[in-house]
């Protein structure tokens, strides 16, 4: 009886704990999509910079505006085809490769040991063996 007071008690100790800390988190998530746009912003504004500053060293080294913009261009494709790339990796992991194997053979043994039990229960039975 003690024991289930204890438990209760943990309980609803846990239960207070946990809400506090959803609303302290809560607090804190308008703030870090704040600080994740902020990001976003920065980051796009420093990749079109560093994409520039290539196609300004390709303008000098070339002397060609249009080689200049296809610089530019190619490295924004290339980034483009890298992100389709892991965009697609990730997609399959989404799939639950692992969990689907696993599933499969656990399917697998449960189907097999279900043969392997009639099996045994035909020789207990003496009425058929089978050979393996």
């Amino acid at each position: 009886m003690e024991l289930g007071k204890q438990a209760g008690s943990t309980a609803g100790t846990f239960g207070k704990l946990l809400s506090a800390e959803l609303k302290l988190a809560s607090g804190d998530l308008g703030r870090l999509i704040a600080v994740g746009l902020a990001l976003l912003s920065l980051g796009s504004i420093a990749w079109l910079g560093l994409s520039v500053l290539l196609s300004w060293l390709a303008f000098q080294q070339l002397e060609s505006v249009t080689l200049a913009l296809l610089v530019f261009l190619g490295i924004q494709a290339l980034v483009i085809l890298l992100l389709v790339k892991a965009a697609n990796t990730f997609k399959r992991s989404l799939s639950l490769p692992a969990t689907k194997r696993n599933f499969r053979a656990l399917v697998n043994s449960a189907s097999s040991s279900k043969t392997d039990a009639g099996q045994l229960k035909e020789r207990t039975d003496g009425t058929q063996t089978t050979s393996a």
